[in-house]
């Protein structure tokens, strides 16, 4: 976490000294912005209307303007081809991130630093709560991926993190805590969001199969095209 890199130990001692240095500082500089980036960034957006800037959002900026001097501030690659400039590159890592809800628990950490393989969790619900329901803690994990990692390999050394974190956290996480799909009356609620197993889309596809729905002179109500797509 402190280096976003896979093999910290390739790297500039200084550089990663002055890391850890900040990051384990006492008492620790990190401040916690409630809300989030929202709030964040409403903040930054005022405190710059106040000053006189004008902000245009919605408008993809294909050309530099005329006016001058100019704050060019993007991506690499959006700078890359604005400037026409193909040095603009660099080396970049990827990591395998898990966001985690479980019920709170005691034991859970604030945080943990993995130091065998540069993993980080961190409790993000405790310096505010508002993030997650009463009772429940939102957890964030991240490795970073080595340049061989397959997605089971690095979701596995996620999942070793977690386990050291949050006790249990297993026995604590289920998906039958969702919106029930048997509705009553003869109406049916499936999804994503529903009590039914899987990840991401194939808890909607889950969601339905074994209860009999889909018969004849079956009324569905589509609010997602997606979801939907082929089915009147």
């Amino acid at each position: 976490m402190v280096t976003f890199h896979f093999d910290p130990g390739s790297l500039s001692t200084r550089f990663v000294h002055d890391r850890l240095r900040r990051v384990f500082s006492l008492p620790a500089r990190a401040t916690y912005v409630r809300v989030g980036w929202p709030a964040l960034i409403g903040e930054f957006r005022y405190a710059a209307e106040e000053r006189g800037v004008r902000i245009t959002t919605g408008s993809r900026v294909t050309t530099l303007p005329d006016d001058r001097p100019l704050i060019l501030a993007t991506s690499l690659a959006a700078a890359s081809t604005l400037l026409g400039d193909d040095t603009l590159t660099q080396e970049t890592d990827a990591t395998a991130l898990v966001d985690v809800a479980v019920r709170q628990d005691l034991r859970d950490a604030f945080v943990v630093s993995d130091l065998d393989y540069g993993g980080w969790l961190e409790r993000f619900s405790l310096p505010d709560p508002g993030l997650a329901p009463a009772g429940e803690s939102l957890v964030q994990v991240q490795v970073p991926l080595r340049p061989d990692d397959s997605r089971p390999v690095a979701i596995g050394r996620v999942e070793a993190l977690i386990d050291d974190g949050l006790p249990g956290f297993r026995d604590r996480t289920t998906w039958r805590d969702r919106a029930a799909i048997d509705r009553g009356d003869d109406v049916y609620f499936v999804g994503d969001q529903v009590a039914a197993p899987g990840l991401l889309s194939e808890v909607s596809v889950s969601s339905a199969p074994g209860r009999s729905i889909w018969s004849s002179g079956l009324q569905a109500l589509c609010v997602d095209r997606m979801l939907c797509s082929g089915r009147d």
